[in-house]
């Protein structure tokens, strides 16, 4: 990570959040991530482990009201957003708006990607690491802390993960308890209640010896026993099935059916960040439902809850996989999208909250209008350097590729051609095939389209490759008029009009690609692509939970709309925390629930 700077010296606001359509930092995650995925296809470090794993057991660690733990997930991004979530989650009692305190958890469990735009020292140090140890107040309680890798963190092969998490006694991260002996765990937390996290690395699934291993360590799982699932995704957004081949189930679809159907386990929660906001379905009202909640808002820049994703109904279905070729693989719980489910169906789950509202959410989208013309600049961090890093550099690309498709082009075109106005569409459209390396560079935008809509299906990705590469292909010609205009009718000099070209060029073009993501993330569901150039740091938030002594689980979603932006060195020779807030940051509940333990499901074979 080029300039970063380290140390108490850098206060959050200048630590700057990843800018994601930066060429540099795209090259980087692209290059990280095959790199990445090639060590796995070859050495998959889950594969190395042997044996069953321990069980973390924390009964012991519950005070008179029962076990307090908190989840944060999506945390190691911009500072003021991260440092403000890890400054909230470590007070030891936390000062809601409406004048009550909830107190910390005797037990703090992270849901991954802790760093981006990639794993490694640098960046845990820079954008994990010191602000967590920077927000430790100054009297803390020894918490036990507990983790899964997501993505982001497999970018080093989950090197650092392990270095923090995994084999440690006492962590370096603000003198906690590790227990885990690996990227994945399974812990009891109360007389009822498990909390199970999985490791799904860069492959959408755990691995065999992953699976092989949980089961051990539940072999004396006690029927009737309550399930937290911690997935480092929420799989359930995706169509009923994940993707998995008929007749080849992924292992966690049978995992989950290993644990309702054999073990007599009853499924509660799936849990999971991956998307930066917090959603929770559930299959019905008041403590008997089960729920899926999505909370990945611990830092990470803001994905929207409005879209096909989130408003599409999700279903359950436990039915075993006929096309199975043995009958270990027949056995499956899947959940996902469907068109078809049900509302009313116990199968089904509906949408019950999002934060930000849907409402908030669909006006964020507008802000991409001038995401690209905007520098990460906040308070102490302006100049030409937090100009490069930000978005900016994109339309320097952009207008760069431009250029050299005008500069092909202009060999080609005939000299008459500069006096046809609007009549240069017709001459250049012919140079995509009289000049090969010309139509290369004019062809280019449309690779850059079908990049930026992977997450699209139909005819939603196909309007938006349309749109935004024909868009940028007929920019191409009008700015080889203006370059004409500007350095033969004005007479320019070559510098000055070059500049003129260049500002205008990247103008249009940050206009240009602002309006088509506020479109398309505003009515078509470009969620990540559209929210990711705008870095919005507000609504952040965590899970507050708590298992009673009558073994009721409550969970608060506390959240902040607006994080501070700008931050003050305490008072004192060595305070903790180091910095505090120009303005406080308000913390409210935004959702809470309670979940009553309840008797499992009928096997598989009653609901047929």
């Amino acid at each position: 990570m080029p300039h970063a700077r380290f140390g108490r010296q850098i206060p959050p606001h200048q630590r700057l959040p990843v800018a994601w359509y930066n060429p540099g930092v795209l090259w980087r995650t692209v290059r990280e991530l095959l790199s990445s995925d090639e060590q796995l296809r070859t050495y998959d470090r889950r594969e190395v482990h042997q044996g069953p794993i321990k069980v973390a057991d924390l009964r012991e660690r519950a005070g008179p009201d029962g076990l307090h733990w908190d989840f944060v997930s999506d945390l190691g991004d911009g500072g003021s957003a991260t440092y403000a979530v890890a400054e909230a989650v470590q007070r030891p009692a936390l000062q809601l708006a409406d004048g009550k305190t909830l107190p910390a958890g005797q037990v703090l469990v992270f849901g991954g990607d802790l760093a981006y735009p990639g794993a490694s020292p640098e960046e845990y140090q820079f954008r994990f690491t010191e602000m967590w140890e920077a927000a430790r107040p100054a009297v803390m309680a020894e918490r036990t802390v507990l983790a899964i890798p997501q993505n982001h963190d497999w970018f080093d092969n989950a090197s650092t993960f392990y270095r923090y998490f995994v084999d440690h006694q006492s962590s370096p991260l603000h003198a906690s308890e590790t227990p885990q002996e690996r990227g994945y765990f399974v812990a009891h937390l109360s007389a009822k209640w498990w909390l199970i996290g999985l490791d799904f690395a860069l492959k959408g699934d755990i691995d065999r010896k992953q699976f092989q291993a949980i089961q051990a360590a539940l072999d004396d799982l006690p029927e009737a026993a309550q399930l937290i699932l911690l997935y480092p995704e929420p799989y359930w957004t995706r169509p009923l099935g994940d993707h998995a081949a008929e007749g080849y189930p992924k292992r966690y679809q049978r995992l989950e059916a290993w644990l309702e159907q054999e073990k007599r386990a009853a499924i509660r929660i799936r849990l999971a960040g991956d998307s930066h906001h917090y959603y929770r379905r559930s299959n019905g009202e008041g403590d008997q439902a089960d729920h899926l909640i999505t909370c990945g808002s611990g830092g990470a820049f803001l994905h929207p809850t409005h879209g096909r994703v989130e408003e599409s109904p999700l279903c359950r279905d436990a039915s075993d996989d006929d096309q199975a070729m043995t009958p270990d693989l027949r056995p499956r719980v899947r959940l996902g999208t469907l068109a078809s489910a049900q509302p009313d169906s116990p199968d089904t789950f509906t949408a019950r909250c999002g934060y930000p509202d849907l409402a908030t959410s669909r006006k964020l989208a507008w802000g991409n209008l001038l995401s690209f013309l905007c520098p990460p600049v906040s308070a102490g961090a302006v100049g030409w350097r937090s100009l490069l890093q930000g978005n900016a550099a994109f339309l320097l690309l952009l207008a760069t590729l431009t250029g050299v498709a005008s500069l092909f082009n202009h060999l080609v075109l005939p000299a008459q051609a500069s006096a046809t106005g609007w009549g240069i569409i017709g001459v250049w459209l012919p140079t995509l095939w009289q000049s090969p390396l010309a139509g290369v560079w004019q062809l280019t935008p449309l690779v850059l389209t079908w990049v930026l809509t992977d997450e699209l299906q139909g005819w939603r990705r196909w309007l938006g490759i349309v749109s935004l590469g024909m868009g940028l292909w007929l920019l191409q010609p009008l700015l080889y008029l203006q370059w004409l205009e500007l350095h033969a009718g004005w007479q320019l000099p070559l510098i000055p009009s070059l500049l003129l070209w260049l500002l205008t060029a990247m103008l249009l073009g940050g206009l240009g690609c602002g309006l088509w993501l506020a479109v398309m993330s505003r009515y078509l569901g470009l969620r990540n692509n559209g929210f990711s150039p705008m870095a919005i740091a507000d609504y952040k938030g965590f899970l507050r939970c708590r298992i009673g002594a009558d073994e009721q689980l409550h969970l608060h979603f506390i959240g902040c709309d607006r994080v501070p932006t700008e931050w003050v060195a305490a008072e004192g020779s060595l305070p903790q925390p180091l910095w505090q807030p120009k303005a406080a940051a308000v913390w409210q509940v935004r959702d809470q629930l309670t979940v009553a333990p309840r008797s499992p499901s009928p096997p598989a074979d009653a609901n047929r």
